[in-house]
């Protein structure tokens, strides 16, 4: 079958699958490459093995995302301690707030502790650039590795998901493997009893017209009465006379 005629038909058999499992932040893309690669190394060549083909590359897509995700956890992780320490900053940050408008409401009261203001008003604006850093910080590995720990529950569910899909993967392949096989033994015993069957009929037809034997016949030929009964008169009459 040339390519020029499967791929239309493999076109149209993928529409029967339904949607790809590719999710809005993953690509499409890099799904239909994934695709074109397994066809082109398996060459599919009816609807089981297609289906088949297409299942291997449904259970790597999802082997793949499981193990980004064991990444995207840690990072996630990571994010939700930055955000936690950015929200008590904040927190601060509006408890400085509050303390020093309570205070400048005091000035007109008591002008010594205008110092005393000007220190809070310093200690919020550090509070503010605090966060700019945290948020900017790149992180460091002990910090992934605390995050690490903190979702390890997580990380072992992937790492399960990732096994029970690679077995998958793996049974899978087995079966397209012997379905290959398979088929291909019957079609040669088919064809071996083709062969048979015309070998048969093209004997039996030379069977058939074969020539007449020119080999003599190695019968006894027998002898006529009248020569025997000349030779038995021929052997009185030699005998001599008393």
């Amino acid at each position: 079958m040339s390519d020029q005629c499967k791929l239309p038909k493999l076109a149209e058999m993928k529409t029967l699958f339904g949607p790809p499992p590719v999710l809005r932040s993953e690509s499409q893309e890099h799904y239909d490459t994934l695709f074109a690669q397994y066809v082109a190394l398996l060459m599919p060549k009816d609807i089981i093995e297609l289906t088949l083909v297409e299942y291997l590359v449904n259970i790597t897509w999802l082997i793949k995302r499981y193990t980004r995700h064991q990444t995207v956890a840690v990072e996630r992780w990571h994010h939700q301690g930055v955000e936690y320490q950015v929200q008590r900053i904040k927190v601060q940050k509006a408890q400085k707030e509050a303390l020093a408008a309570n205070l400048a409401e005091k000035l007109t009261q008591n002008p010594t502790d205008v110092a005393h203001l000007l220190h809070l008003e310093s200690k919020v604006l550090d509070a503010a650039s605090d966060v700019d850093e945290i948020l900017n910080r790149a992180p460091t590995e002990r910090e992934h590795n605390r995050a690490l720990e903190k979702g390890v529950a997580f990380q072992e569910q992937l790492d399960r998901w990732v096994q029970n899909a690679a077995q998958r993967f793996e049974d899978t392949l087995q079966l397209f493997e012997h379905y290959r096989e398979g088929l291909g033994q019957r079609l040669r015993q088919v064809a071996d009893q083709i062969l048979d069957a015309e070998y048969k009929e093209v004997e039996h037809r030379l069977e058939q017209t074969t020539s007449p034997s020119i080999v003599p016949s190695e019968e006894k030929t027998e002898v006529p009465s009248e020569e025997k009964t000349d030779d038995v008169g021929t052997q009185n009459n030699s005998k001599p006379q008393q």
